[in-house]
């Protein structure tokens, strides 16, 4: 009779259950680590963005506002008033502007005592040296070296003296028979607003010995405390942000005091505008992506002290005021 025996079959290796169990703990726990490292530096890299571009923010308009504040009062010889502000709400709503004037326009001088009396329409003026062309509409060069023309209708200039002045907008020009020029204009309603002091042109009472000088341009500056914003506005253009995420606006006024040394920065413009030696400018920012309860929200402030370049300075008693 056969042998009817099972073959026995080969013993198969293999992992046990608590072998599995524990590969897939080491399994999960290296996933949680690789994912916590690629959310932290995701986190570092959100910040670091948003810190990257709100400083590149603020430093766009701190340098703006640089050589706007340093240029202020070109082609004005002789004015003290370039600069006008207002102290806002504490360090977060200030206001700030600029006049520039035409740095290659020659500037006239009025005539003192003229038959045709200056007044609030009209000003008679010394013909201004260096320039051509017709009488009531001399002529200049640009800085492309192009000629221009003076006293046109529509052209804004600004009657002042040291401390006050007013934006006019030219309506004609005529010459009188003693070779003078006869210009006739309207107030016009660039002119900042009373609240930024007391600089408001007399005509009658500051006409006399009064320069008239082609304007360039009148810069606002204004914080935006709802939409976060540093905004601009040249002349009578609207309003144009200039920067983002900002959440405070401030400047202040170092002036020369009576003793002659420099005080601390003063919030309020003052009223003797020659003692103004610079303008410190805080700007408050803070990143634009990322809320105040966020891990990557972050805020940063900018001081800079500026010097304008243009002013008609009051000079320290005993120091040579040099040539004029």
């Amino acid at each position: 009779m056969a042998d009817r025996t099972t073959p026995r079959l080969p013993v198969q290796a293999g992992f046990s259950l608590p072998e599995l169990m524990f590969a897939m703990l080491v399994t999960l726990g290296l996933m949680v680590v690789v994912f916590t490292m690629m959310r932290q530096n995701q986190s570092i890299f959100t910040t670091e963005t948003g810190v990257t571009s709100m400083n590149e923010n603020v430093r766009a308009a701190v340098d703006l506002l640089t050589r706007e504040v340093q240029a202020a009062g070109t082609g004005l010889r002789g004015m003290t008033a370039p600069i006008l502000g207002v102290d806002g709400e504490g360090d977060v709503g200030d206001r700030l502007v600029l006049l520039i004037g035409d740095p290659n326009a020659p500037i006239a001088e009025v005539r003192s005592n003229s038959p045709y009396p200056s007044g609030s329409t009209q000003v008679a003026l010394i013909p201004p040296a260096g320039t051509t062309g017709p009488p009531n509409a001399p002529q200049y060069l640009d800085d492309r070296k192009k000629v221009r023309s003076l006293y046109q209708p529509g052209d804004r200039y600004v009657l002042y003296n040291e401390s006050r002045f007013v934006v006019v907008r030219i309506s004609s020009a005529s010459v009188t028979t003693g070779g003078d020029i006869l210009v006739s204009f309207t107030v016009d309603k660039s002119n900042p607003r009373p609240k930024f002091g007391d600089y408001k042109f007399r005509t009658a009472a500051d006409s006399n010995g009064a320069l008239f000088a082609k304007l360039d341009g009148i810069v606002t500056y204004r914080y935006n405390k709802e939409g976060e914003t540093l905004e601009r506005r040249e002349t009578e253009d609207g309003f144009v942000a200039v920067a983002h995420g900002i959440i405070g606006f401030q400047t202040r006024y170092r002036v020369l005091k009576a003793d002659q040394t420099l005080g601390e920065p003063l919030d309020d413009p003052p009223t003797e505008r020659d003692t103004v030696r610079s303008l410190v400018v805080t700007l408050k920012a803070r990143t634009i992506d990322s809320e105040p309860e966020s891990a990557n929200y972050r805020e940063t402030a900018e001081r800079i002290e500026i010097t304008p370049r243009n002013m008609r300075l009051r000079r320290p008693a005993g120091e040579d005021a040099g040539p004029s």
